[in-house]
C-alpha cells in the first residue's frame, strides 16, 4: 500500500472537500430549477389554472396589460405570452404571488423572474424571463404588485 507524506494527504482532502462543497452546490441549484419546474407544472393542470383565474384575476390582467418582454424591438406583453394551453404568463406571475402578496420583496419577483424559462426558436434556446422584460417593465410588475398589496387589504 502506497504511503502518502502527510502534506500530500491534506492537499488531496482539501482537494475532495472542495469537490463535495460544489457538488452539494450544484444538487442544492438543480432542486430549485426543479421544485420551480414542479411548480409551474402544477399550475398548469386544469385545477391550478382554474383556481389562478378566478382568486387573482384583477392582478394577471394588470400585470398582462403593462408588462411586456422585448425581442428586437418587439414587444410581446405577457397577456398574450401562452406557456401552457389557456394559460397565459400574466396568470403564472399572479398566481405565484399572490398568495403571498403582502410580504413579497422586489427581489423575490426578480429571482421568480429569473427562475421562468422562455423556451425561443423552436426550442433551441432557453432564457430567463428576467433576461427579456426590460428594467422599466420589472419596475412597473414592482409597482403593480405593491399597488396590489395595498388593495388587498
Amino acid at each position: 500500500m502506497p504511503s502518502f507524506p502527510p502534506k500530500a494527504f491534506r492537499s488531496i482532502e482539501r482537494k475532495n472537500t472542495a469537490n463535495i462543497r460544489r457538488t452539494q452546490s450544484r444538487a442544492n441549484q438543480l432542486t430549485d430549477v426543479v421544485g420551480s419546474f414542479m411548480d409551474i407544472t402544477a399550475f398548469v393542470s386544469d385545477e391550478g389554472a382554474q383556481q389562478a383565474r378566478s382568486q387573482y384575476g384583477e392582478l394577471a390582467d394588470a400585470i398582462g396589460r403593462d408588462v411586456y418582454i422585448d425581442i428586437n424591438g418587439w414587444h410581446l406583453y405577457w397577456r398574450d405570452v401562452s406557456i401552457a394551453k389557456d394559460v397565459k404568463l400574466s396568470e403564472l406571475v399572479a398566481q405565484s404571488l399572490g398568495p403571498r402578496l403582502k410580504r413579497v420583496q422586489s427581489s423575490d419577483v426578480d429571482e421568480l423572474l429569473g427562475k421562468i424559462p422562455l423556451t425561443m426558436g423552436g426550442g433551441k434556446t432557453q432564457v430567463p424571463l428576467l433576461s427579456v422584460t426590460p428594467q422599466y417593465c420589472v419596475r412597473s410588475l414592482h409597482d403593480i404588485i405593491e399597488n396590489a398589496a395595498k388593495d388587498a387589504y
